[in-house]
């Protein structure tokens, strides 16, 4: 619960904010393989923090 009685303003900007963002988050990710051709990067982190 909210400890302060402050309003928020929804705008037409917010809800098409939050209908893109609830989209995006519901459709998979794409996925391809690599083009081996073309220099790309791998990054680890083997830290296990």
């Amino acid at each position: 619960k909210r400890q302060n009685s402050q309003s928020i303003e929804w705008t037409t900007e917010c809800e098409a904010a939050f209908q893109r963002l609830k989209k995006e988050l519901v459709q998979a990710p794409t996925l391809a393989y690599a083009d081996f051709s073309l220099l790309f990067l791998v990054h680890t982190d083997a830290s296990n923090q």
